[in-house]
């Protein structure tokens, strides 16, 4: 009887099939769809951040340019109140605005320079508080006085801002001598930091007052509240009278307001702390491209001539 034989596979030419590992299909593609995506946001990045450099640049470029714009338009103010202040023996009205959108037409840039000219001695002088002179201080003081009332400040603020000034260590209020500058002030922006003067009044006096000039009050630009501080005698009354006086013709002596009606029988002693005149201008240029700006604010002192420039700043 015959065993059974076992034959192996491979037997008459049949190969035994191979076993794989096969990828699912569609692998390839999803590996395909990702490497673009990551390719695509590879690009798009890189796009974004030459975009963002180019926008850089170009913004950069354009505020170089402005800047020299508004220099100039600081440069042809300083020209222009140095002019009038020899040939006009008046300052009038207390600020002025001019437009110079039309002169970079002619040259294609779409540029525009607006220019302010503010007169400061249209202002209360705070560092008259620091006078040399006794009589002269007090004087001040009581303005200053006169001022807050005027503008329904409290007038301890005069008390607080006198002792931040003035050189001596008496007191006008407990603890007001404490930590006191006894210096002149450098700028309003100081009354921020006077203990004990509260912030929304500081601010409210600092849109009247100034830092600047040779202390007189100009009648020709001074508003209601700061003619107040000129006198007790002056109430809210008389000073309409003074603006509406200088509105039709502009004082050009400081003798002129006797004429004004109402006038006459005021005391006026306090003429020697008046001009018709100012000596140092605040300056704002501005000059602008689309959303791209640069802001030079200057202040331009007068009073020994020629301009010189007291205080700058570019925004």
């Amino acid at each position: 009887m015959r065993g059974e034989i076992s034959l192996p596979a491979g037997w008459m030419g049949i190969p035994e099939a191979p076993v794989r590992n096969r990828r699912p299909r569609g692998s390839v593609l999803v590996i395909t769809l990702s490497l673009l995506a990551l390719i695509t946001a590879m690009v798009v990045e890189f796009s974004y951040s030459v975009y963002i450099s180019a926008h850089h640049f170009r913004t950069w470029q354009a505020g170089q340019r402005l800047s020299l714009v508004a220099e100039s338009g600081v440069r042809l103010s300083a020209a222009s109140v140095y002019q009038n202040h020899r040939e006009i023996p008046f300052t009038y009205p207390a600020s002025s605005e001019i437009g110079y959108d039309d002169l970079f037409k002619e040259f294609k840039l779409p540029v525009s320079l607006h220019i302010r000219i503010e007169d400061e001695n249209s202002k209360f002088n705070l560092n008259t508080l620091g006078s040399s002179d006794e009589l002269g201080r007090e004087r001040a003081f009581q303005a200053l006085v006169r001022l807050l009332g005027g503008l329904g400040l409290d007038p301890a603020i005069a008390d607080r801002i006198a002792d931040w000034i003035d050189e001596d260590q008496n007191p006008r209020r407990p603890g007001s001598e404490k930590g006191a500058k006894n210096k002149r002030l450098d700028s309003t922006d100081e009354i921020l930091s006077i203990p004990g003067v509260d912030p929304s009044g500081a601010k409210k006096l600092m849109a009247y007052t100034t830092v600047y000039g040779n202390g007189l009050i100009n009648l020709n630009g001074a508003s209601v509240p700061v003619l107040m501080s000129l006198s007790p005698e002056i109430d809210p009354g008389i000073a309409e009278r003074i603006v509406s006086a200088r509105g039709a013709k502009p004082f050009e002596r400081v003798e002129d307001l006797r004429e004004v009606p109402g006038l006459e029988g005021l005391g006026l002693e306090w003429l020697r702390l008046a001009t018709v005149k100012g000596s140092a201008f605040r300056v704002v240029s501005t000059a602008q491209e689309g959303e791209v700006s640069r802001i030079v604010e200057c202040i331009l002192d007068l009073s020994r001539g020629r301009p010189v420039v007291k205080y700058w700043k570019e925004l």
